[in-house]
């Protein structure tokens, strides 16, 4: 049984890997000169960026190579965040793209905070599979380290590398758990913190938060609390709670932002060349940028009325982000 069990939990791990096996004629490649030193989308992109042979930070105007999916959302998570305030926001993390990583083909995984404010804040997370365990890319250190050991049986441990901190992970159980006639292999760790304690999905992740999350926004104002939902080629695989996963997803991907009290909305999303802008109320001269996976500015402009609309259909395919107001929105080019 146990051989069973680790078996079909390698085959879920692989899918990670599957995109890129199935639909290599749905990418297409990238090159984008790294911006100056002195700017911030600099500092973003040499964290991370390295082709094959570099060993360092690339210099402004080297060639980064970045393989878009076309099929851009292939495994989504959504994650609650609980806000100081009470109140109950969202993490939604995206596989994106490819690119190579110390010789590593890794994928691209954007990662979205919305505040209690619906203030975005937007990081480019790094991870690949090998040999059963999911590696990620410490910005910090600038190197990889084991952030899930799915193969591990009880006993087992094995170090994650936050920053300059690491966590020592316990494998305390492991058992076979069944979900929608599906059946997974369910790691129960501890750390002596209790800083990534709780439950790992076999091929979803951690059922608390992907990432250490209680590292990674140590002293800040919110927490990430539970996986919601997690999708796989816009299937529903996996909830977790009473949110509607179906109305979540719509909201993401095809109708208007929630504008209770956010500054704008976006749609539709994915778009095929044009993008609708929706406000509360416009400012003269009040202006919207958009950026890609890099950070590098693509289009700007103002917003002239409550309902723009903008054209995009000279931008290739992919992932950007339009900023407006001091929020920022995801949306797609398909």
């Amino acid at each position: 049984m146990k051989r069973t069990i680790i078996t079909f939990c390698l085959l879920l791990v692989a899918s990670i890997v599957w995109a890129q096996e199935v639909h290599t004629a749905e990418y297409f490649e990238l090159n984008t000169p790294i911006p100056s030193a002195e700017s911030h989308e600099y500092q973003a992109a040499s964290q991370i960026m390295l082709t094959p042979g570099f060993h360092s930070k690339p210099d402004a105007g080297q060639q980064v190579m970045l393989k878009v999916n076309r099929n851009l959302i292939t495994m989504e998570w959504y994650y609650e965040i609980q806000n100081d305030d009470g109140s109950i926001t969202y993490q939604h993390l995206a596989y994106a793209a490819d690119t190579t990583v110390n010789n590593k083909d890794v994928k691209v995984i954007i990662r979205t905070n919305t505040l209690y404010d619906k203030h975005s804040v937007v990081t480019h997370e790094y991870v690949y599979e090998e040999f059963g365990k999911v590696y990620w890319w410490n910005k910090t250190l600038e190197e990889f380290t084991v952030l899930y050991d799915y193969a591990a049986e009880t006993g087992d441990e094995w170090t994650i590398a936050v920053g300059n901190e690491s966590i020592v992970m316990h494998v305390d159980t492991v058992e076979q758990y069944e979900y929608e006639g599906r059946m997974f292999k369910m790691l129960q760790v501890s750390d002596e913190n209790g800083l990534f304690s709780g439950n790992i999905m076999c091929g979803i992740g951690h059922l608390t938060s992907f990432f250490p999350e209680k590292l990674m926004t140590r002293g800040k104002n919110y927490r990430v609390e539970g996986i919601r939902c997690y999708w796989r080629d816009g299937e529903l695989v996996f909830k977790q709670g009473d949110r509607d996963c179906d109305e979540v997803y719509e909201q993401i991907h095809n109708g208007l932002n929630e504008m209770d009290n956010a500054a704008f909305a976006v749609y539709p999303n994915p778009t095929d060349g044009v993008l609708f802008i929706r406000t509360h109320a416009v400012r003269p001269y009040e202006e919207y940028r958009i950026t890609n996976l890099m950070g590098q500015t693509v289009l700007s402009g103002n917003l002239n009325t409550e309902n723009q609309q903008i054209n995009v259909s000279d931008l290739p395919q992919g992932m950007y982000f339009i900023t407006f107001a001091g929020e920022t929105r995801k949306f797609i080019v398909r």
